[in-house]
């Protein structure tokens, strides 16, 4: 089911269809259409309550919080590619130690999510995000991520991460860890 920024307590700027679309960044490739079996249905309990979840920690992000805090101690999440951090972690602990930690001590302004859209079915719930940050050496840190997120009982239980993982790598090249 496609929940749209405005389903989900996100600005969203047009409405196609009468579905709510959050606006793609110029150039980049747009939120996909709600499947044939699940357009107009309605939300289970299960899925109003893990879109809700996981809405509710973007906006914790957005107001300074952290956005992990949604996990399981020993969710398993997953970075593809091949950035320096990509691999999967499988606790909690070792993601914030050994991807999100590494990260942070690279940028002077930590990374904001700007949520395009979120979709839900039954235990899974899909987001669609730019996160914008800056870099030590003054250089903007922009990236788009599409995350899988499996949840249980309004927490995630392991995750797939998808992004550009040449902007990662870059960043890694041109500003030095505290390691």
């Amino acid at each position: 089911m496609l929940l749209s920024g405005t389903a989900l307590g996100f600005p969203s700027e047009s409405k196609t269809a009468g579905v709510g679309v959050v606006p793609a960044a110029t150039g980049a490739p747009s939120a996909p259409s709600p499947s044939p079996d699940t357009e107009g249905a309605a939300q289970t309990p299960e899925e109003q309550r893990n879109s809700a979840a996981v809405r509710e920690a973007f906006q914790r992000w957005e107001g300074g919080g952290s956005f992990y805090d949604i996990l399981t101690d020993d969710a398993v999440w997953t970075i593809t590619g091949s950035s320096p951090i990509a691999g999967t972690y499988t606790s909690r602990q070792q993601f914030l130690d050994e991807a999100i930690e590494p990260l942070s001590e690279r940028l002077s302004v930590f990374v904001k999510p700007t949520v395009r859209g979120l979709w839900v079915d039954g235990d899974t719930v899909f987001a669609q995000w730019d996160g914008h940050g800056v870099a030590k050496d003054g250089q903007p840190y922009d990236n788009t991520y599409s995350w899988i997120l499996h949840m249980k009982d309004g927490r995630v239980t392991s995750a797939v991460a998808f992004f550009e993982s040449s902007v990662v790598t870059d960043l890694w090249e041109r500003v030095p860890g505290s390691n």
